[in-house]
């Protein structure tokens, strides 16, 4: 196997976040295609400007899963509507998992506050 095959066989990256209660979650990385796809499908072509808003809430959708069955919890973004304190820590994790740059987390970070 060479060095690129050994790179394409890292898992994502993930995080279990403690939802308190005893629920949990994982927060489960894309890959760097799906993650600029996802950036571009939410980048305006008129304006160039990122929907940040819309991002977060796909973030949420793709990353935010079942520790169990590891399948999203809720693959309809427009369902993400969730209150700041709830979240924050599941964004938080999002931008940890997905290496976001410190321009990209930034803009999530604020959203989710």
């Amino acid at each position: 196997m060479g060095l690129f095959a050994d790179l394409k066989a890292i898992p994502p990256a993930e995080k279990t976040v403690d939802l308190g209660g005893g629920r949990k979650v994982v927060v489960i990385g894309l890959s760097r295609t799906d993650k600029c796809d996802m950036v571009a499908s939410c980048t305006s072509k008129k304006t160039g400007r990122c929907d940040n808003q819309l991002l977060e809430s796909k973030y949420l959708a793709r990353c935010v899963c079942d520790p169990e069955t590891r399948e999203p919890i809720q693959p309809d973004c427009r369902e993400w509507n969730l209150a700041s304190h709830v979240a924050a820590p599941l964004v938080s994790a999002c931008v940890e998992v997905n290496g976001l740059d410190e321009e990209e987390a930034e803009a999530l970070l604020k959203k989710s506050d």
